[in-house]
């Protein structure tokens, strides 16, 4: 593994494709680039509600062919729109008509930046990104950062590293129960980086265990606050299961709970499983002790990982969380239908919670209901927010009428 890391500076970004598994993919390795939020688009006419609607998208990434509103029509639609940000044509088509079409947004005067011949790589992309630096205007930010161990180390010291909150509601009361704690790195120069970016490069330099201590301090002073007017709520924290390895952490989190108000069950660690476990019994039995004393355990990107369900069968988990790759447009996809299905299925018989993460649409809200999930997050209820904001949100009770609740069709 590098001693650098490399980000892009966008915050935000939009994939326009007509397959799922490609805007599935895009949404991936945009993530893993430091991309806080990125929107997917399963035509043209999507495409241009979505930026009708969010007017910062930095970086859009339109395929060529697609049915009913093809990716050149898009292109005119975005120069009538005087679109500002930067465009890349992504497209399995022969290279000469991408050509054209590169060609054809420089005549709309749109900002593009290059064409990509799918499949499309995560280093195609990041280099296509770092190129663009040299065709920035001054004072534009360059469209790539790189940033060292020292960095990372001397952010941590810093504690630049902090806790946005994503709410996560109730299907049964409508109310929202609890929120996941997201890591954000806030960079004195560059603003808000998202985790994606950075968490496998601290995990692979050991400074993962570090940020851990430093974010679940900040969780359990955020849940305190919230459980003085709302005793059930619950917080959860995402957890590599290889940071699982102190075997006092289980008195440790009970210790600092009594200290601080709140009960053991306030608290949720969403596991998740970026390397296979190094010491499973150490791992079974602080998990079994957390479990002993109150705290959630929730298994996390169900289905993702390397082994669910050999995970599902040892630890022991009492929420299961199903992965935005799944949920995201699940209700036209016949495979993302199944897997759900399937988990939800398996859940219920275990007497498990289920969470159903990534729900970005009416249809996917009205799927997850259908199928019996218990609680949902995603960018249709809120986006994650800092902890002031999700106090005021949750405290108004004006998400209420925000939300709109769609009613289940049959």
């Amino acid at each position: 593994m590098s001693d650098k890391m490399t980000i892009a500076a966008f915050s935000s970004a939009l994939v326009v494709d007509d397959s799922r598994s490609i805007l599935d993919y895009f949404n991936i390795i945009l993530e893993g680039l430091g991309i806080l939020h990125v929107f997917t688009a399963i035509n043209g006419k999507k495409a241009l509600e979505i930026l009708d609607h969010e007017q910062d998208i930095e970086l859009l990434l339109c395929d060529i062919n697609m049915p009913e509103m093809d990716g050149i029509e898009v292109l005119r639609h975005l120069s009538e729109r005087n679109y500002p940000g930067k465009i890349i044509i992504i497209s399995g088509e022969h290279k000469r008509v991408i050509e054209s079409s590169a060609r054809l947004a420089e005549a709309y005067h749109l900002n593009i930046i290059g064409a990509l011949t799918k499949p499309v790589t995560m280093k195609q992309l990041r280099c296509l990104l770092a190129n663009t630096e040299h065709h920035t205007p001054a004072g534009i930010s360059p469209a790539l950062h790189e940033f060292s161990i020292a960095d990372l180390q001397q952010a941590l010291d810093n504690s630049e590293f902090i806790i946005y909150i994503q709410p996560k509601i109730d299907l049964h009361s409508q109310e929202v129960v609890g929120g996941e704690a997201l890591a954000r790195w806030q960079h004195p120069e560059l603003g808000l980086i998202g985790a994606e970016a950075f968490i496998p490069f601290l995990e692979s330099n050991e400074l993962l265990y570090r940020l851990t201590d430093l974010l679940l301090e900040q969780a359990m002073l955020i849940a305190s606050e919230i459980c003085k007017t709302e005793s059930d709520f619950k917080l959860s924290l995402n957890v590599s299961i290889n940071c699982l390895n102190r075997y006092n952490l289980p008195d440790l989190l009970l210790a600092r709970c009594l200290e601080l108000g709140i009960r053991p069950a306030n608290l949720v660690f969403e596991i998740t499983e970026t390397r296979l476990v190094k010491d499973f019994r150490k791992v079974l039995e602080i998990m079994t002790r957390m479990r002993l004393k109150g705290f959630g355990l929730s298994i996390d990107d169900f289905g993702t990982g390397y082994s669910s369900m050999e995970h599902l069968q040892n630890f022991p988990f009492d929420e299961l969380k199903i992965d935005k790759t799944f949920v995201t447009g699940a209700s036209d996809n016949a495979a993302a239908k199944a897997i759900i299905e399937s988990s939800v299925a398996l859940a219920k018989k275990l007497d498990m919670l289920v969470v159903a993460e990534g729900v970005e649409t009416r249809e996917d809200w009205q799927f997850v209901t259908r199928l019996g999930c218990d609680v949902i997050q995603g960018y249709m209820l809120a986006r994650p927010m800092p902890t002031v904001d999700f106090l005021e949100y949750i405290n108004s009770k004006t998400y209420r009428t925000e939300l709109r609740i769609p009613p289940v069709t049959s």
